[in-house]
Formats: C-alpha cells, structure tokens, sequence
C-alpha cells in the first residue's frame, strides 16, 4: 500500500540491550520518551509508541511515530522469543496504522556478535518474512566505542551479520546514541534521510497487517504439509514393517512345510526299508495295473478285487467312492486304527467323514 512521506512510521527491533530504546529516544530527540537503562534484562515489556513533528530537509512538517519494542532473548524466563513475538505481533500493527514504513533492527557493536544474535536476525526474519527486509535498515550502535575500527570492519567480522545486512539492501545506519544538541539532531537527520530514500525505493508502499498475516497463513500451511509428509513417511515406513514381517511369516511357513514334507519322506523311506522312499505311483502299478492316479480312479472296481493293503498301512475295504467329484471310485481303505480313507492324486489320504 502507498501513502504520502508527510507521516513516517518506525517499529524498532532486536535483542535485549543492543539500544533500541536509546536509539527511538535520538529519533524523538527525548531522552524519557522511552525507558533506556543497561540491564541485562529487557525495560521494555510491551510495544510503545512516541510521536514528535519535525521539519524535514525540504521545509515541510513530517510526523514521525516510533514504535519500542520488547528485546529478544531476555533473562527472564517468562519473556520466551515466542511471548515476545506475539506481544509485537499484536501491538505494532495498530500503533502503526496502516502499515510500517521501516523496520529498524538495532544491533550493538560493543557486544559480541554470537549465535544468540545471528538467533535473534533468524527470529526476526522468520516472523516477519523475507519480504520484510526491503522495509529493514540495520542500525549499528555503540558505534562511539569501536576503539578505532569501522562499523564496516565491525560488520565483517560477523558473516551473519553482513548477509543479512546485504538481503536488506547493503542499508547499514552507525548510530551513536550519546550525542546531543546539534550533532544529534544531524545524525538522526541523516538516519530519516535514509529511510525516506528506501520509502521512495519501495514507491511509498509499507508493510501491513495483511501481509503479516499472510505470511502467518503461508507458514501455518508449510507447517501442515510438513506434517502431512512426516505422517506419510512413517505410514509408509510402517507398511514396509509390515510387509517385511509377512515375508518373513512367509519364508518361515515355507520351511516349516518343508520340514513337514522332510519328515514325511523321511518316515515313508523308514517304512518302506532303508534307503527308499515311497512311490505312490509304483504302489498303484504294481497293485492294480494303474498307469495314472486317474486310471486307478476311474478303473472298473468289483468286490471279487484281491483286498490288499494301503501304503499307510491300512487295508482294503472292497468299497470304492461313489461321488460326483474327482474321488469318484477310488478305493477305500480302512486305517490300522480305524478311519476310512480314500488316496488323492497326489498319494496322501483324505479321511471320509461318517
């Protein structure tokens, strides 16, 4: 959205004591607009608002409204980065209706750029979004305390730092917050300066609430897909689980029909002497003149027929299946234990149901 450069709406943001504070009371040119101490806490424990009209550079009276906000990272373990976060969310959006013309994001050069404060740039964009960072100038502070090095040198000592610094368009403000009179109100001269180039950059348009809430849509769905891939690959790892336990019921199934089988041979071979296995074929050969299991079933069978003796042991009952299936008169045997049973094709009994 555009909207004319008379009214300039600032949100500053970083960690907990990096000068967000002292750096909003320069722009107001107060120094009680907002609560500034050093503390290894945060002051601020809720979004403020200052405002203050100015004349700009070309005459005309601009309003300027800056935003505070709470510090990442504090001490206090009831301000988590995510209370935080929810804390700006709702607040800074209001106090700068319609949108954010620059988003300040103040970084302490007297403190040691660790991976709590490349955290703390991750966190900011990740709330944010990569769109935010043509709204973003990185504002260096303590620039005063350098000891003789550069903001830039100070900056290439931290490649976090200096890749965020160039996704937000190489914009990088040294800001020294001990300054007074007219040497403060020059430098904040040149920080606005800067903010308004970026504000005619981005051809007067600001950051919204609806982009923000957006983008808190677009990673509510990233998150859902996200689950729905996890939730996928554990289904499909454990059907392969699954699978994998069937095959091995399977093979094991097969060898224990296998050892059944083997133990069968076995016990035919003890039967039938040593060193010879039953053939159920030679048996209905030699006994019958059967060349086939189908010419012994379906052979003509009469009760003069020699009774002779089954394989298994049983003997012949004179009696012969009288079915429409393919057990049709085959002979029934009588088993040494009782039972009656007829020979399958493939040479096993099959026990006739009284």
């Amino acid at each position: 959205m555009t909207s004319s450069l008379k009214e300039l709406r600032i949100v500053l943001i970083g960690k907990t004591g990096h000068g967000k504070s002292s750096t909003g009371n320069s722009l107001l040119h107060s120094s009680t607009a907002f609560c500034a101490l050093e503390s290894g806490s945060s002051i601020t424990r809720k979004c403020e608002v200052g405002k203050v009209s100015y004349t700009d550079n070309n005459a005309q009276l601009r309003a300027l409204t800056v935003v505070d906000t709470p510090g990442f990272f504090d001490t206090d373990p009831n301000y988590t980065n995510d209370v935080i976060k929810k804390q700006i969310a709702s607040q800074i959006f209001e106090m700068t209706t319609p949108g954010v013309h620059a988003f300040l994001i103040v970084v302490s050069s007297t403190i040691r750029f660790s991976p709590e404060e490349k955290a703390t740039i991750d966190f900011i964009r990740n709330i944010f979004g990569d769109k935010a960072a043509q709204y973003c100038i990185v504002v260096l502070t303590g620039v005063d305390r350098l000891q003789q090095k550069s903001p830039e040198e100070f900056v290439n000592t931290a490649p976090a730092l200096k890749e965020f610094i160039q996704i937000c368009g190489n914009r990088l403000f040294a800001m020294n917050n001990t300054l007074v009179g007219e040497s403060l109100k020059t430098k904040t001269k040149e920080l606005i300066k800067m903010i308004d180039d970026m504000v005619k950059t981005n051809n007067g348009t600001y950051y919204t609430n609806a982009i923000y809430i957006e983008i808190e849509r677009q990673k509510e769905e990233d998150e859902q897909n996200r689950k729905e891939e996890e939730r996928r690959k554990k289904k499909a790892e454990e059907d392969a689980l699954v699978a994998r336990i069937r095959e091995e019921e399977r093979k094991k199934a097969e060898e224990r029909e296998r050892r059944i089988r083997e133990e069968e041979r076995q016990r035919a071979e003890q039967r039938n002497g040593p060193g010879t296995s039953f053939d159920f074929m030679r048996y209905l050969t030699s006994a019958f003149g059967a060349t086939s299991i189908n010419d012994y079933a379906y052979m003509p069978h009469s009760t003069s027929r020699p009774v002779s003796a089954s394989p298994y042991g049983g003997r012949l009952t004179g009696e012969y299946m009288s079915t429409t299936g393919a057990a049709n008169g085959r002979a029934i045997y009588e088993g040494p234990k009782g039972g009656r049973y007829h020979i399958t094709e493939s040479g096993n009994r099959s026990y006739i149901r009284k």
